[in-house]
């Protein structure tokens, strides 16, 4: 310890919470069992630097590995900064994932922009693999896809997103167990991705319903029973795993159903929504929740797309779906396009870092004014007043 503390006075003296830094460090060195290989480690200065911004600035990294002891090995061997790329995820649990991915954002190895693509295609791979094994052990015959939907399905994934998956199958009553199969599926996705709320809520009728349905009854709910805001949630469908013939055939009635809406009705409806999900809240800024947030931004997206559905065809066919890339098409000077996309990213980048940072589940900036420092300075902000 001697032979590093020096080096800890300075990055003490120098920082705007030496208290966290201090609390972190010992509660690492705490769960040691060998001490001197951490300190033999530290007397890499850089690497010594790292873990000191670590017990400052990530909260998040601190909180998955103090006890974790494979983690614990996988930052002393180094391996954890081994930039993430999609040809590196075989092995990885969700834990592994999360953990390598905040000590890269703290590192600056990767970059909050590319956060959200990395851990969807890591999801996409977890959850093709499994759902492969499955129908491969049971010799399914079934004509079936699965979808993903929200955040996972727009690739505007963060550390606490939900996954919500839709499963659809042709001629149902051909496979009596069905229900069942699925329902083993699913448990599958949970215990292989611990950690992950996996929901379906999503389909026709809600929790309570069927899990899987039939693309014909898919198709009747999206022609008679679908309001204005279920229609919206599927701007986000994207197909994961199985036929796509029988997704174009769905998404194809789905962008169908959506011609025939009226767009002054589109407008009521999402502007009603809007107001009964997030009423008015003036005491803490929520980056998703405030006026101007998030769901401000993916309101107004969804009601541009909503009213031009051919929009939807072409992301379809490229399975890809970015609503910036999309409504750049049809934008016009009526709508300020750049300063739109630019809040959307930078409020995605402060959502990321405070959870990063203060390992929050909760989308409310902090109003405590060490907290702000904190956040404004990760975020690239001179000041916390700019903030």
């Amino acid at each position: 310890f001697e032979k590093i503390e020096q080096e800890l006075h300075v990055v003490l003296a120098a920082s705007i919470d030496p208290d966290i830094i201090l609390e972190n460090f010992a509660r690492i060195i705490r769960n040691a069992n060998f001490p001197q290989i951490w300190f033999d480690q530290f007397s890499v200065n850089r690497f010594f630097q790292l873990f000191l911004s670590m017990c400052e600035r990530s909260q998040k990294t601190i909180d998955l590995f103090a006890e974790d002891k494979n983690l614990r090995d996988t930052f002393l061997s180094r391996e954890s900064l081994v930039p993430l790329d999609h040809r590196n995820f075989s092995n990885l649990t969700i834990k592994d994932f999360q953990f390598r991915a905040s000590v890269q954002l703290t590192a600056d190895i990767i970059k909050a922009e590319s956060f959200a693509d990395l851990y969807t295609e890591f999801l996409n791979q977890r959850i093709s693999w499994l759902a492969n094994d499955f129908v491969a052990d049971k010799n399914w015959k079934v004509d079936f896809f699965i979808a993903a939907m929200g955040s996972f399905g727009s690739s505007e994934l963060s550390f606490t997103s939900d996954i919500d998956l839709v499963f659809v199958v042709r001629s149902i009553q051909s496979y009596p167990d069905i229900q069942k199969d699925f329902q083993k599926l699913l448990q599958i996705f949970k215990d292989n991705l611990s950690g992950l709320e996996i929901d379906c809520r999503l389909r026709p009728e809600g929790k309570g319903s069927q899990l899987v349905w039939d693309i014909e009854d898919y198709k009747k709910y999206f022609s008679h029973r679908a309001r204005i805001w279920e229609l919206q949630a599927f701007t986000k469908c994207r197909l994961i795993i199985g036929d796509g013939k029988l997704f174009s055939n769905f998404y194809n009635h789905y962008v169908q159903t959506i011609k025939e809406k009226d767009t002054e009705l589109i407008k009521k409806e999402i502007f009603e929504m809007r107001k009964k999900l997030y009423p008015p809240n003036n005491t803490q800024f929520n980056i998703k929740k405030s006026s101007g947030g998030l769901a401000d931004i993916d309101f107004i997206l969804s009601f541009l797309i909503l009213s031009n559905p051919d929009l939807l065809i072409e992301q379809k066919e490229n399975n890809t779906i970015n609503s910036f890339a999309m409504i750049e098409k049809i934008y016009n000077k009526d709508i300020n396009f750049d300063q739109l996309k630019r809040n959307y990213y930078s409020l995605k980048k402060i959502e990321l870092f405070n959870q990063i940072i203060f390992n929050s589940r909760l989308s409310k900036v902090p109003n405590e004014e060490l907290k702000i420092k904190k956040i404004s300075k990760e975020c690239g902000f001179s000041n916390s007043k700019l903030f």
